[in-house]
């Protein structure tokens, strides 16, 4: 295939998977807050693992049986695997709590500034080259989530939680 259809490809993937995303971060909202989102967390990658689990098995024993034991040691460390899951839960627990705490278009307006950090980490720790033309929809992206947190800057706040306040409000 051409660049120009794996383009293609990857933005109709890119926006089904953000679609799937919107749903599986709006589902939280109607079980309400009485369910812990750790829990939540827990038991959809534990679902999701069992659902996977055959498929990596076939994958796994098809090339046991076609590639060296040499060619297969050159893979990524499990320890690193292992923190892209903790991050992943963790990620999706602090989303859903989010989502339980607020209205849905805010949590998830909030959420979508993730690609902010993703830009800022693909420059500083991936070298990906600095675009001008990415940088600024990422400045409006992380401006129209904090417009979406709508925080409360007065002294009498509780956006920070109770009994705290901005430090230029302590005064």
């Amino acid at each position: 295939t051409r660049p120009a259809d794996q383009i293609g490809k990857a933005v109709g993937w890119a926006l089904a998977g953000s679609f799937f995303a919107s749903i599986l971060v709006a589902i939280p909202k109607f079980v309400g807050p009485t369910v812990p989102a750790l829990e939540i967390a827990f038991v959809r990658y534990a679902a999701g693992f069992l659902a996977v689990l055959p498929f990596f098995a076939f994958f796994e024993l098809r090339e046991r049986a076609s590639a060296p034991a040499a060619e297969r040691s050159g893979r990524v460390n499990i320890w690193f695997h292992a923190l892209r899951s903790v991050l992943a839960v963790s990620r999706l627990a602090m989303a859903i709590a989010a989502v339980q705490l607020m209205p849905l278009a805010n949590a998830q307006a909030i959420l979508l500034t993730n690609g902010v950090f993703m830009f800022i980490f693909a420059s500083l720790i991936l070298k990906d080259p600095f675009e001008l033309r990415l940088a600024i929809p990422a400045v409006i992206c992380l401006a129209g989530g904090v417009i979406a947190a709508n925080p409360d800057f007065s002294s009498q706040s509780t956006w920070l939680g109770p009994g705290r306040s901005w430090p230029s409000a302590r005064r």
